[in-house]
């Protein structure tokens, strides 16, 4: 479907040509690759320098008949993305945006069986007047592996709730959190995701919640014993599952002491109460006779 979509758009815009030759822009495909368990997760931006503006981006050495591409292709608002296995191409088309002038479109993704350097190395552009602009797809440095999900407030005795950070997720994926508790001895971490398929998790589920769109948690757990090791345990995909660090329970929170300053006020504002109440009632204090 989306490669007669690509075929009859690249019609449409040659019937429309209004002129001889076509507009010289340049366009740069910028692309990261990352490895997932068993396959490779590409992502790439598109930067337009102008003067002229683009329909369609395609990667045009893509293997063919990958199973992953297709069902994991996502791509920002305002675009589409195809992937044709039998011709061995990936289309980045406009759907309500444009790849315009002046503009740099990030966030296509997919995954994809094709190790770094095999495929997704040459694109085609076709801009608004027909033209056609071909280049070597710049792949640059992955980066950093995502953070583990790491409890930042909340590891003191007796609390009931429990903070933290971890990556964010994509549209649609699942941004469950878990918290489990591995006692007092930190080997007995076993270090379990999510679910922990397919044994069951030796160490108990003591609270689980939701992530925000910054990767942010904030989840009630069953109230922490002093000296247990808990950890967060998360992912935004089957796989890899993201497993935080243990971290050791403290002592309950004390109250802060009150400062100098504070404890004077408190003082002055006991003593005139005081006064005050011996002011109004002169025989306070004073014992009577009874006959």
């Amino acid at each position: 479907m989306m490669s007669r979509i690509r075929t009859q758009l690249q019609i449409v815009v040659a019937v429309l040509l209004i002129a001889a030759g076509s507009v010289q822009a340049a366009v740069m495909v910028r692309g990261t690759v990352t490895p997932i368990a068993g396959a490779f997760r590409y992502t790439f931006e598109v930067e337009n320098t102008g003067p002229g503006d683009f329909v369609l981006v395609s990667l045009v050495d893509a293997p063919l008949a990958d199973p992953l591409i297709a069902p994991t292709m996502t791509t920002p608002a305002g675009f589409l993305g195809s992937y044709d296995g039998v011709l061995g191409i990936v289309d980045f088309i406009e759907g309500t945006m444009l790849f315009a002038a002046g503009t740099t479109r990030s966030g296509f993704r997919f995954d994809s069986l094709a190790g770094p350097g095999t495929a997704f190395t040459l694109f085609e552009a076709l801009d608004t007047q027909g033209g056609m602009v071909t280049g070597t797809v710049q792949f640059v440095a992955a980066p950093p592996p995502a953070p583990m999900p790491m409890i930042t407030t909340g590891l003191s005795a007796g609390s009931g709730t429990v903070a933290g950070k971890s990556t964010p997720c994509g549209p649609g994926e699942d941004e469950q959190v878990v918290i489990y508790d591995c006692g007092t001895n930190p080997a007995d971490c076993a270090g379990c995701a999510p679910g922990f398929p397919p044994m069951p998790c030796p160490n108990p589920v003591i609270g689980m919640g939701m992530k925000n769109a910054t990767g942010g948690f904030v989840i009630p757990v069953t109230a922490l014993m002093q000296g247990h090791h808990i950890y967060a345990s998360d992912a935004c995909t089957e796989s890899p599952f993201n497993v935080g660090a243990p971290q050791l329970v403290g002592a309950a929170a004390v109250a802060p002491a009150l400062s100098l300053g504070m404890l004077a006020l408190l003082v002055g504002l006991l003593v005139a109460a005081g006064f005050h109440y011996l002011r109004r009632t002169p025989n306070a204090g004073m014992r009577r006779d009874v006959n």
